[in-house]
C-alpha cells in the first residue's frame, strides 16, 4: 500500500505545494518562457486550459499515489514547478522533474526544490530516482549534478512528444540517477522535511 502523498513540503523559506486555479494566472504568465516548454513536456502554446488540466492531473496522480506535483513557491511568488511522479513503490523508482520562471534562475531554487523532493521520495522508500534531460540544456544538468545525481548515458534517437517546438522531432535525452546507497542518497534521506496534509 503507497503511503499517502502530501498536500506541501517545507523546507526553510521554500514552500512546494499543490497548485490550485488561484494560480492559472501566475502558472501561466510563466510557462509563455520559451526556454520552459523547449526543454520539458510542458505544451506550447500554453493557456488557461492546459493550466486548469495539470491541476487536475495533480490532484489525480497524488490522490492515487502516482505522483506529486508541486509548485515551488517563496512567500506569494512562483518560482516554478517541481515533481517526482510515475511512482512504482513495488519496484521503487520514480521520475523527477522541474522547471523554474525566468525571473527565478541563477538564484538556485531548482536545486533546493529537487532536494526537498528526492529526500521526501528516499524517506518513503524510492530506491531510485531518475531525471530525463534533453541533451544541450547544461542548466538542468548542472542542478542535478550539484544534487548528487551521476549521469547514466544517453538515449539517442528518442521522440520528442510535447518536448521542443517540433512533436514530430527525434531527441537525445540523457538519463540522471540517485540510487539508494549513494552518498548523496544518504545526505537528503537525513535531511527534515515537513510534509503537509489536509
Amino acid at each position: 500500500m503507497p503511503p499517502s502523498l502530501p498536500t506541501a513540503l517545507r523546507h526553510g523559506d521554500l514552500v512546494l505545494r499543490l497548485p490550485t486555479r488561484a494560480d492559472t494566472d501566475a502558472v501561466v504568465a510563466a510557462c509563455q518562457d520559451p526556454e520552459i516548454p523547449r526543454w520539458t513536456r510542458v505544451p506550447s502554446p500554453y493557456g488557461i486550459a492546459e493550466a486548469h488540466a495539470w491541476f487536475e492531473l495533480a490532484e489525480a496522480e497524488r490522490a492515487a499515489g502516482e505522483g506529486l506535483h508541486l509548485l515551488i513557491t517563496e512567500g506569494d511568488v512562483l518560482m516554478g514547478s517541481v515533481g517526482i511522479v510515475g511512482l512504482d513503490w513495488p519496484g521503487g523508482v520514480a521520475e523527477v522533474g522541474y522547471w523554474v520562471s525566468a525571473e527565478a534562475r541563477g538564484r538556485g531554487v531548482a536545486g533546493r526544490a529537487l532536494e526537498v523532493v528526492a529526500g521526501w521520495g528516499l524517506q518513503q522508500g524510492v530506491r531510485r530516482l531518475f531525471a530525463d534531460v534533453i541533451v544541450g540544456n547544461r542548466a538542468s544538468e548542472r542542478v542535478l549534478e550539484k544534487v548528487g545525481f551521476q549521469r547514466e548515458g544517453v538515449q539517442r534517437s528518442m521522440p520528442a512528444g510535447t518536448c521542443g517546438t517540433e512533436p514530430a522531432a527525434r531527441i537525445d535525452i540523457a538519463v540522471w540517477s540517485l540510487v539508494a546507497g549513494d552518498e548523496a542518497a544518504a545526505r537528503l534521506s537525513a535531511a527534515p522535511v515537513g510534509a503537509q496534509r489536509r
